[in-house]
């Protein structure tokens, strides 16, 4: 037999348009989770099968159809994200991000309660991906560790919105919803209540099993549960830090009007201890304006198609475009491989930190350059870092699309260098695209931030490369307006 084992036909391999069906990975209520792989990468993809006839014989159409709803308007580093919904005559198909790191739940039973740091980390990215929920009016009330998951770098991936509901401003919900270890007493209660601070109180809890390894509220019978709800009363371990305690305390308040807010989580003192920038960013849509222009070019020559097609789709309203799915499946493919990234997609590196240390660590050249009654550029008494902090924010506010090399050094559509006049002045101005004949070698400025001033399908530098001297003037020449423009707008941005 088991020479004959050896000798049978491979297993057919099972494709769903551009995914290839492999093992299962997970039995859920309403089906199987399978392990999927997008042809085009190879990028690993969880593929969520619901039978239709088990969803309408548990009564649970609008359940899913909610999850599908709220999932589909969310895209945060910390939420699992939905790429594709695919519809059969039999199945519905959920293609959702894969994370290969397990459950939270999982996690706190193996490690039991966690050091200050790494529980402050977790709670920090839950309470990011929450905030981005209900920014767009998205409450989850099912906020549990075992609906947390964990990437294979223990990032925090909210998952599981089947009992979440959109709240339109003004209206209560009253719907009883979650896990009973988890409720807010004004669910227990059967109350009326706005949302969000279901799950901060949920929310609570988990800072709480993060930080002691159990439960706040916990009993066999769930009579007696409920009483330890309404009352609010559970023990605080003494080795919980004060200032933890008292975020706990804030949030587990059963007063649903005097229980801490979003706000005040964010700005409590405990939570703000290495609190990275990028998990609550100054401007909260500007990411979605961000383009990783090497992924384009690899999607267009993947679909056979224009950089411009797939510009397009990027910025089209359909979640369900295949060259806007395609696109984030290739920025998920790079991050996951750990190379550099747009900064759309994050979790990155705390980047004000990593200005502000290269600021101390690099000392800059000092041009000799005279004083005079009048300059170009912009001007600045700030620090580099300060200087460039902001230099992203404006270019934000503008629209401008951008990819990050290193710290300092940026491709986008201008050329901008930041230079040290003296021990307090330094001076930020635009460059021409071809080397600065008044400078010397030797003398290096803090750092570059290149950009590549486009036209039509080839960058002014690709055009300075593959022409004459003359034709080289011309093609410079035809950008002078267009690299203006950009100045201008970049000008007035940064000194108004």
């Amino acid at each position: 037999m088991p020479f004959m084992d050896s000798f049978r036909p491979p297993q057919p391999t099972l494709r769903l348009g551009d995914y290839v069906i492999g093992e299962t990975i997970g039995h859920g209520t309403f089906g199987k989770v399978k392990l999927g792989h997008y042809v085009k990468t190879g990028q690993k993809v969880a593929l969520k099968i619901m039978s239709r006839q088990t969803i309408k014989s548990m009564d649970i159409v609008s359940k899913i159809r909610r999850e599908i709803e709220n999932l589909s308007v969310l895209d945060h580093p910390h939420v699992i994200k939905l790429y594709k919904v695919i519809s059969t005559a039999t199945d519905i198909f959920m293609i959702m991000e894969y994370v290969a790191g397990g459950e939270l739940f999982s996690y706190i039973v193996k490690c039991g309660r966690l050091d200050t740091p790494e529980a402050r980390r977790f709670f920090q990215q839950i309470i990011s991906g929450l905030d981005y929920c209900h920014r767009r009016k998205v409450v989850h009330r099912d906020l549990k560790p075992e609906n947390i998951l964990l990437d294979n770098k223990k990032n925090i991936k909210i998952a599981d919105f089947g009992l979440s509901n959109f709240m339109p401003d003004g209206d209560f919900l009253k719907t009883s919803c979650g896990s009973p270890n988890y409720a807010a007493p004004e669910i227990v209660n059967s109350c009326l209540y706005a949302g969000p601070e279901v799950d901060i109180w949920s929310s609570g809890i988990i800072l709480y099993a993060l930080l002691c390894g159990q439960l706040p509220f916990d009993d066999k019978h769930v009579t007696t549960l409920f009483q330890k709800i309404r009352a609010g009363t559970y023990y605080m371990p003494h080795y919980v830090e004060p200032q933890a305690a008292d975020l706990i305390r804030s949030m587990l308040c059963v007063d649903p009007i005097k229980r801490a807010t979003m706000k005040e989580i964010i700005h409590h003192p405990w939570f703000r201890i290495d609190l990275p920038n990028y998990l609550f960013p100054p401007n909260t849509h500007a990411r979605t304006s961000i383009v990783d222009i090497d992924i384009v070019k690899e999607v267009a020559e993947r679909y056979k198609v224009t950089e411009e097609e797939v510009t397009i789709a990027l910025v089209s309203d359909d979640p369900q475009n295949p060259l806007l799915i395609a696109y984030n499946l290739f920025v998920e493919n790079v991050i996951s491989d750990g190379h550099s990234k747009p900064l759309a997609r994050l979790p990155v590196e705390d980047l004000e930190k990593q200005l502000e240390q290269q600021s101390h660590n690099n000392k800059a050249v000092t041009f000799g350059i005279r004083k005079a009654k009048w300059h170009l550029g912009i001007r600045s008494s700030n620090q580099p870092h300060e200087i460039m902090m902001e230099v992203f924010n404006v270019m934000l506010k503008l629209n401008m699309e951008w990819k990050i090399l290193n710290t300092y050094h940026i491709i986008a559509k201008a050329s901008l260098q930041l230079y040290k006049l003296d021990d307090r002045m330094h001076l930020l101005d635009f460059k021409q695209l071809v080397e600065d004949e008044f400078l010397d070698e030797d003398e290096q400025a803090i750092k570059d931030v290149k950009w590549q001033l486009g036209g039509g399908r080839q960058s002014a530098s690709s055009c300075l490369s593959n022409q004459d001297s003359a034709s080289d003037t011309a093609n410079l020449s035809s950008f002078t307006v267009q690299f203006l423009e950009i100045c201008v707008s970049l000008i007035n941005a940064l000194s108004g």
